[in-house]
């Protein structure tokens, strides 16, 4: 049986201390926090950001659409910190590979068992969120709790992005997950467009 409810336990009480100290050491500087999860079943750690730190990785680099390559810098997922704090989380990093031990091999099973760890790891943020870990010495409207992964498109960390925040939060990001979302479906209908003028 595939049952995350260990691994929900261990990143609200791992999440407990770890974010507190992320938000201690970072204060009102950050724009986001929350969990990262490797590709695959390699593990989950802490993600965050700083408004300094995204401005000096979007600054270095002049793009054709630049406000797409600032955004993708915002909230895609190779942040500068993820291997920053990860001796707060410890237990989470191996559940998450001991639940990839007993996942399903077919492609309907690994979806689903994919979508049950990024559902608890959503669950285990919005309690520790319950219990004001992301409102302690920062201002919680500024702040966007999220969830990160190479394997999810924005659409989906969108979704997920509303699941876990206040209005205001989503009000203010919204704007940019809705331009992201817009030029990755035009970029996939152009793929396919090239596909079928080829066949």
């Amino acid at each position: 049986m595939f049952n995350t409810d260990k691994l929900e336990s261990v990143l609200y009480e791992e999440g407990k201390t770890g974010f507190r100290k992320i938000i201690e050491d970072k204060g009102e500087g950050l724009y986001v926090i929350g969990l990262y999860h490797y590709g695959g079943w390699d593990g989950v750690i802490p993600l965050f950001n700083t408004v300094s730190d995204w401005l000096a990785l979007q600054k270095n680099i002049q793009a054709d659409d630049q406000k797409e390559h600032e955004l993708n810098v915002k909230w895609g997922a190779n942040y500068p910190g993820l291997e920053q704090y990860m001796e707060y989380f410890k237990q989470s990093y191996t559940e998450v590979q001991q639940l990839g031990l007993r996942c399903g091999e077919s492609v309907e099973e690994l979806q689903l068992h994919w979508q049950q760890t990024l559902d608890a790891m959503q669950r285990a943020l919005v309690r520790l969120d319950k219990e004001g870990v992301f409102s302690q010495g920062v201002d919680r409207h500024n702040l966007t709790v999220y969830i990160s992964n190479y394997d999810e498109d924005f659409e989906d960390g969108f979704k997920r992005v509303k699941n876990m925040n206040p209005k205001s939060v989503i009000d203010k990001v919204g704007p940019e997950f809705e331009y992201l979302i817009a030029l990755h479906a035009k970029w996939n209908e152009e793929i396919l467009a090239e596909i079928l003028k080829g066949e």
